[in-house]
């Protein structure tokens, strides 16, 4: 007896790796989306810390603060704006989106895990040294990067 489920050639829905970002469009989108959160970031700081002299004054906390708020603001980002849409502002001007490797919409969960994974250390050049456009904050939390043309089955 033949195994009709085997048998059947995939289709475009079971092979989100034909629309995978290719490295080129990984690289515009890390570069877009840190010049977004370096402006959401530089509005932020000034609102919060208008009316204090930090630069006015030695204070040796203000590097610190620095590093751990702007850590915060990646996380945020890469967190809201992908439950939200399914894509940061880099992948909407490049037109692609995350989806799971089965191809279906990422639970928050999921998205929490895999803007966590972006802190490992020198986590930004596994995807440009990996034969397949993927880094470790997308293998981890098994997700891709696709073109949107990809067929989606649920809706963001």
């Amino acid at each position: 007896m033949d195994n009709l489920i085997l048998d059947q050639q995939a289709t475009d829905w079971e092979n989100p790796e034909r629309y995978v970002a290719n490295k080129g469009t990984r690289f515009l989108n890390f570069l877009i989306d840190r010049m977004v959160i370096f402006g959401i970031y530089v509005i932020l700081f000034s609102i919060l810390f208008a009316r204090e002299n930090l630069f006015q004054e030695d204070n040796s906390m203000l590097l610190g603060i620095l590093w751990i708020s702007f850590y915060f603001s990646t996380f945020f980002y890469y967190s809201i704006t992908e439950a939200v849409w399914g894509k940061s502002v880099g992948k909407m001007l490049t037109r692609t989106k995350i989806v799971t490797t089965s191809g279906k919409r990422p639970e928050l969960m999921t998205i929490l895990g895999r803007s966590l994974c972006r802190y490992i250390p020198f986590e930004p050049f596994s995807v440009l040294f990996s034969d397949f456009p993927r880094g470790w904050h997308d293998s981890i939390p098994r997700i891709l990067v696709v073109d949107d043309r990809y067929p989606s089955e649920d809706s963001w």
